[in-house]
């Protein structure tokens, strides 16, 4: 259907009806700061956090401590410091 549609450029159908899903926005956002020594530790991580978190997830961002360093340079910190060699992993979740 929607090629000839497409094919016919509009001119071979009226729309009558439209149905547009919009999923309700989450209220309530929490943010969960995990710290690592590794990146190795971060990848062990994610599965666990997956499965216990669920349809919960939302979002997950690893940051090492240049890219952690260069976002502070613009926002406030979270943390008053992370230690070279250090990783960051920022888990958003909503109820």
């Amino acid at each position: 259907m929607k090629q000839l549609f497409i094919g016919g450029e509009g001119t071979l159908g009226i729309i009558t009806k439209l149905n547009i899903h919009c999923p309700k926005a989450d209220l309530v956002k929490k943010l969960m700061v995990f710290k690592a020594e590794s990146y190795e530790d971060i990848v062990k991580s994610v599965p666990k956090i997956k499965s216990i978190l669920g349809k919960h997830l939302n979002a997950m961002e690893c940051l090492d401590e240049v890219a952690y360093r260069t976002v502070t340079s613009i926002h406030p910190p979270i943390f008053d410091r992370v230690r070279p060699h250090e990783y960051l992993l920022f888990v958003e979740v909503s109820t």
